[in-house]
């Protein structure tokens, strides 16, 4: 997904550039198995998390902490690859929100989309002219109808490859985004 080389994975995971060329074979014959695409990978989600994750959109545009640590398992983690450093548990999670991440409310609207299966979110941020320009992309796993790990990826260019938009005007926010 990031495009990064086998050496350059080997030495983020600290193995061998030929441990990571196996594992990616292995990865790419079990999808060959199964036949899965981009277009036949679908997220299967219940109305439970529909409703979960629309929770979730809105509580990061008005930037409320306490919603979204109620939204993620107590034993979360937050990861940032990259970065070898994660925080785990939703209280943590909550004040890295809250103290490093630079929006404030009606800063950050989030756009549906999809990895590995999986519900996905782009997370933009507002700027001094009004748009809206990426900041992370966000990979979630979800537990039941809690968010139980997030992957953010802060590679701005991933935003086109998951068919998101590069800017934000403030007529296009969704109407999910902005929701009361």
């Amino acid at each position: 997904m990031l495009r990064w080389s086998a050496k350059e994975v080997a030495e983020a995971l600290e193995t061998t550039p030929a441990a990571v060329n196996s594992t990616l074979q292995r990865a790419h014959a079990q999808m060959e198995s199964i036949g899965a695409t981009e277009d036949t990978v679908e997220v299967d989600l219940d109305a439970r998390q529909k409703a979960m994750l629309d929770e979730y959109v809105n509580a990061f545009w008005h930037k409320d902490i306490d919603r979204i640590v109620k939204l993620l398992t107590v034993d979360a983690v937050w990861e940032m690859p990259p970065f070898v450093g994660w925080y785990r548990g939703n209280v943590n999670i909550g004040e890295l929100i809250d103290t490093q991440c630079p929006g404030g409310a009606h800063d950050m609207p989030m756009l549906p989309t999809m990895a590995n299966g999986q519900p996905a979110f782009g997370l933009y941020m507002a700027q001094p002219d009004g748009t809206y320009l990426p900041f992370h992309l966000q990979v979630l796993h979800l537990a039941g109808d809690r968010v139980a790990k997030v992957s953010a990826f802060f590679d701005d260019r991933l935003f086109a490859r998951f068919g998101l938009p590069i800017v934000l005007q403030p007529g296009d926010l969704p109407a999910s985004a902005v929701r009361r």
